[in-house]
């Protein structure tokens, strides 16, 4: 059949209409991913810190009647922008309520805890909480609940519930 047929001419006409279908195809397509990978993106640079504990925290009754638990937890900054937490705080049930404590940092690491990027920083952690003058040793040891409050620089609480001489869970709890 020659060139000039008929039959060639539509088929010719068939290819570039698909060849047009297939570019609006495409475009479509490549206008998709960037809206998806865009949204990626978003999603990375919002605040996102995780509190993991990473060893048993033990308790121990210090002179004056002060129970002192101490312990290791990890921080994940899993955004694609820095943060820092800028204050902790510390509650620890016991006797049916929640009895507020100090927190500070047991390495000699000043509070102001820079996170960078995509990064997980291991921190040994300390609260300190007064207890009653009939508070005994065994009592301290004993399986308590902790709960522990770190404030992040964009002003986003971290609550992160602590079990001290207890088996260690796989629980963390986002901001």
């Amino acid at each position: 059949m020659p060139f000039g047929t008929p039959l060639a001419a539509s088929a010719v006409e068939f290819l570039q209409s698909f060849r047009g279908e297939m570019n609006t195809l495409f475009s479509l397509a490549s206008a998709g991913m960037t809206a998806y990978f865009w949204l990626v993106r978003v999603n990375r640079e919002r605040e996102s810190v995780r509190v993991y504990q990473v060893s048993d925290f033990a308790g121990t009754l210090e002179p004056g009647q002060v129970g002192y638990w101490v312990g290791k937890i990890f921080l994940a900054n899993r955004s694609i922008n820095p943060t820092a937490i800028v204050e902790a705080s510390a509650e620890l049930y016991w006797n049916g309520r929640w009895v507020p404590g100090v927190v500070h940092t047991a390495d000699d690491v000043d509070l102001l805890w820079n996170l960078t990027p995509l990064q997980v920083v291991a921190r040994k952690v300390g609260a300190a909480f007064p207890l009653d003058a009939k508070t005994t040793r065994e009592q301290v040891y004993a399986p308590q609940k902790l709960r522990v409050t770190f404030v992040t620089v964009e002003g986003k609480k971290l609550v992160h519930e602590v079990r001290a001489g207890a088996e260690i869970g796989t629980n963390a709890i986002a901001a």
